[in-house]
Parts: C-alpha cells; structure tokens; sequence
C-alpha cells in the first residue's frame, strides 16, 4: 500500500528526512505504478532547490519492487 511505499522510499534514500507523494497511478493490471513527489533533504539549506522523484514500482509473486528510481539532486 502507499504506507508501506513511502516507507520504503524514505528508508531506502540516504539523507532523506520526509518522501512527500503528489501522485501515484496504478495499472488497471494491477501489477505496475509509479508514485511522483517532492523529497526532504535532512542537510538542505531553507532556500535550495526543491527535490523531485518518480520511482516506478512492478509487482510480482514476492511483492512491490521498485524498477526506476530517478531524482534531481
């Protein structure tokens, strides 16, 4: 679910304080989404450049796995 999403994005990207979703489709298959969003840097300054990402998630037998995984920074 998206819970378990987002936790597994803010767990799995060093320096990250917060994953914030602002989209997340899922195939009418029910076997591929993405989720896009803004991510939280814990050592950013209060005027840096916002980071964004896209990870693109397929799941299978043993689960969701992300496939893609892009950022800006």
């Amino acid at each position: 679910g998206l819970d378990q999403a987002v936790a597994l994005i803010t767990s799995r990207s060093t320096g990250v304080a917060r994953a914030t979703p602002e989209k997340i489709e899922v195939a009418s298959s029910g076997d591929m989404g993405y989720v896009r969003g803004r991510l939280e840097r814990r050592d950013t300054a209060a005027d840096a450049s916002p980071v964004h990402y896209v990870r693109v998630w397929r799941h299978d037998a043993t689960g969701w796995r992300i496939v893609l995984d892009v950022d800006t920074w």
